[in-house]
């Protein structure tokens, strides 16, 4: 499995998946358009790693969100 690192834009959050470490990071803002197309892979991501690994660490740090 991949890290993932999707840039930060002024509607969706910076995220950062670090298969490694197990952490995923999101920071910023989260207002994206379609919430479930933004998201969707993230959270396949965190559950096949959950289901094949154990535990995922994650840090949310946004400063505003609405989805």
């Amino acid at each position: 499995m991949d890290n993932i690192f999707i840039p930060g834009t002024s509607k969706t959050p910076e995220v950062s998946f670090i298969v490694e470490a197990r952490i995923l990071n999101l920071s910023g803002r989260s207002i994206p358009e379609n919430s479930i197309e933004f998201y969707s892979s993230l959270i396949a991501w965190t559950d096949t790693l959950c289901n094949s690994e154990g535990v995922v660490e994650v840090n949310i740090n946004l400063e505003y969100f609405n989805t």
